[in-house]
Parts: structure tokens; sequence; C-alpha cells
């Protein structure tokens, strides 16, 4: 029978098959081997009583992210909010380079509109590079649009503590099963309220919640020279450049530093990318 890991914790796997939903254990060769079921993996499982399970094999992965481990992902909401706590724009261009190198597409998402905050250092910052969601997650404002961006996948969803991740899965999902946290008053942070990697169905859909995606390291098979790809309004820009594997560093003829200059790019952008640049150094 197939279905799909919706939650791994402790060596039991919560799957959901069309006939319901099985608690399971890895059949012990599967233990053995490289391979071990994370959250979202499809899996033949050989039911047993009471709705549990045996997980007996694990269907090949369209990818497969670590810390947190998930796969089979579609698109990664990158869900900020537009007033407490402030945008965070190299945590959002860390994600956008682990979704691009994961090839997930990514949808920034911007919680909070209520607050009435302004768009600009947004726009000037991405100049239209990536899809941009405004919501107000607390009163469905513009939900709609963004449920039509979902449908039919699996998207998971990555943030700062604070922006609103599970009053928006409730708003998305129709449902009031994910645990909220208000933002400390003092810290102007959220408190942790996610602690396992979640896969929720929904309609034809399936959105996951994740905890720590906020301490992720950049791949770490990504190589330094590959970054500049995962940057496509650098890359519109690179036709500047002097050298086809231009860094956008120490070369003396770069159309990105150009567009920079120029104010066609945002510098701010430019030394975040720098910053991401030399971990990979």
């Amino acid at each position: 029978m197939k279905g799909r890991v919706l939650t791994a914790h402790g060596g039991f796997y919560e799957v959901l098959t069309e006939e319901g939903l099985y608690t399971c254990r890895l059949r012990g060769k599967n233990k053995r081997g490289e391979q071990i079921a994370v959250a979202g993996d499809w899996v033949a499982i050989e039911p047993g009583q009471q709705a549990e399970g045996t997980i007996e094999s694990i269907y090949p992965r369209k990818n497969v992210l670590h810390r947190p481990s998930l796969s089979n992902i579609d698109q990664l909401i990158i869900l900020s909010a537009l007033k407490d706590p402030e945008v965070d724009f190299l945590l959002i261009d860390r994600l956008l380079v682990i979704a691009h190198y994961h090839q997930i597409r990514p949808l920034l998402v911007f919680n909070k509109v209520d607050l009435t905050a302004d768009l600009t250092a947004i726009q000037a910052y991405y100049r239209d590079s990536y899809p941009v969601f405004r919501v107000s997650a607390r009163d469905r404002l513009g939900i709609e649009r963004l449920l039509d961006e979902l449908s039919g996948k699996t998207t998971a969803m990555a943030g700062q503590s604070g922006v609103g991740k599970s009053t928006l899965i409730n708003a998305l999902t129709g449902s009031d099963d994910q645990a909220t946290a208000s933002v400390s008053d003092k810290l102007k942070r959220g408190r942790h309220t996610t602690r396992t990697t979640r896969f929720i169905p929904f309609e034809s859909s399936f959105i996951v919640d994740t905890p720590g995606f906020n301490m992720l390291h950049l791949p770490k098979n990504l190589e330094e020279r590959d970054l500049p790809q995962y940057y496509p309004d650098f890359m519109d820009q690179a036709d500047g450049c002097q050298y086809r594997d231009c860094m956008h560093v120490n070369e003396p003829v770069c159309g990105v530093k150009s567009a920079v200059h120029s104010g066609i790019l945002s510098d701010k952008r430019y030394q975040n990318y720098r910053t991401l640049l030399s971990e990979l150094e």
C-alpha cells in the first residue's frame, strides 16, 4: 500500500494512505540501509492491526533537505512579517539559495499587511525577481490568491520566529490545529511553537510546517563558483561582465558591480551576497 509520511519522530512514522492514517515503523532491512524515511517520503507499507504498519520501501525522491529533514518539496514559502519582527533579508536570501539549489520554487510572502508597513524597501531589494504575496493571516487578506499557487503542490514554509507561520497555515487550511504564540514584547521575537516537521494535507495539496529553518546553513555541497547562478537579478546583469565565470567581487569589469553602483541592483542585497559567498570560501 502506498502512502506519504506526514511526520517522522523517534522511530515512528505517521503515514497517510487512501485507506487512512497508519502509525508505522521501518522494516529492519531499511533501518540498516543508507536511506532512512523522512517526512514527505512516499513509501510502501504493509498494514498491520489497529492502524499500525511497517514501511517496506521508500520511493525515489524528487529532492531531500536536511536540518530539518523533509523530502519531495515543490515550493517553499519564505514567510516574513512586514513589521514586528523586521524583515531579515539575509535569512530570506539564504533560503532563496537553498530553494534554488534543490530546484524548489520560492514564494516570498509578507504577512501582517494590516500593520500598513511600507513595501518600498522590499521592492527595491528584489526588483521583481520573485513572486511576492502580501497577506494578513489574521484577517484572511490575500489568502485566496496564495491558495491558487498552492493547489496540487507540496509547499514547505519557513521564516523567522514571530512572523505568523502557524496562523497562516490555519488560514490556508481552514483549521485551528496549529499551535500559535505571540511575539515576545521584550525580545520582539516569536516563541517557537513548531517542534516536528509535519506535512498537512488539505484539498489536493500539502503544506509543511518546519521547525528550525531559520538556523539553516548553506548546502554543504554548494561550491563558491556556483553561488552567482542562484541570483536571477544578478544573472540579468551578467552580460556586462568580462568573464563568464565572474564572481562579482574582484573582477575589474563586472556588470553586477556596475548595476549596484548605478542603483539598478540593491547594494544591501549585494553585500548579503558577499556574506553568503564568504561562508563558502
